[in-house]
């Protein structure tokens, strides 16, 4: 057995003369390895699936039961490893006509002359035949993921990839088996420093789009719950590190006030202030650069930009809660004190998180 350097990848299920048409395209444009995997159709597709079996080249695996979009790219990945693992990569796409064989011809020529980056083949939704669910979907989708994961891609959805080898090993271990792998692998791209590539393609909608096997409400609440599920997971570690940091900071400041700064023969207040505010900020610092905010840095305890930065953000929102306290205060002198300090605070948690995330822990992309 021998794969080509890049192989088509064709999950199906329930697949029609849409899939015979597509690879009997593709066979007019390339002669590519093609893999289609046969995610637990019923058995009425035998016929299909034979006759793409008799096909040069072409490799049919099968699932016994339904498990999913995401498991059956992982199950073609894993059998692409195996089989030619120093290949460039493979191009994915849907069998039910939706991608037609010049476009994956395309991206399958990007993807050999960027070799280390996933190629999207994307979609324009704005043409009269694109059915409206779809559009509004796409850009709600898109506008989401641009807020919350800071990528801005224009389709999101799109099943036309071109994915590289090195990241194919990767996605094998990312979550997700259904329709919701597709965002996780565009989230993971950031992990792995993977940069997308998108290539333009043809808009196709067959019968109103009425044979896909995306399901609205239970694919698009996994999809959301992809997207938000880092943003929570940082917004919540944030919060621990804060709160670990302020017991570090009481703490030390009881050890240093009682026992330290009396036996020393210290200034008790203004050393036992600054030694636990000193060592809480280093501590905050160290837990949000490694662990809230971690990505692909060099293996040093502190970094000269970011720790600056940090002190600056410090000190700064302190000012900031000192201002907006004492402006609230005035304004409203008969809210309690305590209620407009934490108010002002918590406004000022999600700006520090923001710029710690966005600015003095961000990291540049590889290009």
């Amino acid at each position: 057995m021998s794969l080509s350097n890049i192989a088509v990848v064709i999950p199906a299920l329930n697949p029609d003369r849409k899939l015979l048409d597509l690879v009997a395209g593709l066979r007019c444009t390339m002669d590519n390895s093609i893999i289609v995997v046969d995610d637990g159709s019923r058995p009425g597709c035998c016929e299909i699936f034979n006759a793409l079996a008799s096909t040069g080249n072409l490799y049919v695996l099968k699932h016994c039961v339904n498990q999913g979009k995401g498991r059956a790219l992982k199950t073609a990945f894993n059998f692409f490893l195996n089989e030619n693992p120093d290949g460039i990569g493979v191009v994915t796409c849907d069998g039910d006509g939706q991608h037609l064989a010049d476009d994956i011809a395309a991206c399958m020529k990007k993807l050999e002359a960027a070799p280390a980056s996933l190629i999207l083949g994307c979609r324009r939704f704005s043409g009269s035949d694109v059915p409206w669910k779809s559009r509004f979907g796409n850009n709600l989708t898109g506008l989401v993921f641009k807020t919350v994961v800071r990528l801005d891609i224009s389709d999101t959805q799109t099943g036309l990839r071109g994915i590289p080898v090195g990241f194919m090993r990767e996605l094998m271990n990312v979550p997700g088996e259904r329709f919701e792998f597709e965002t996780e692998m565009l989230i993971a791209m950031r992990e792995f420093d993977v940069k997308p590539l998108e290539v333009p393609i043809v808009t196709v909608y067959m019968d109103n789009n009425r044979e896909t096997h995306f399901r609205p409400v239970a694919d698009s609440l996994k999809i959301y719950g992809v997207i938000f599920r880092g943003f929570l997971r940082r917004i919540m570690l944030f919060g621990f590190s804060g709160f670990f940091s302020a017991g570090v900071d009481l703490g030390l400041f009881a050890l240093l006030f009682y026992v330290m700064t009396p036996a020393l023969g210290m200034p008790r207040l203004i050393w036992s202030v600054a030694g636990a505010r000193t060592v809480s900020l280093v501590v905050n610092y160290l837990l949000n650069r490694h662990f809230v905010f971690r990505g692909k840095r060099p293996k040093t305890m502190f970094g000269t930009a970011s720790l600056a930065g940090y002190l600056l953000l410090c000190a700064a929102v302190m000012l900031l809660s000192y201002g907006m306290t004492r402006s609230g205060h005035w304004l409203f002198p008969q809210v309690n004190i305590v209620i407009i300090k934490l108010l002002s605070d918590a406004m000022l948690f999600f700006l520090s998180y923001t710029i710690q995330r966005h600015v003095i822990f961000a990291v540049a992309p590889k290009n």
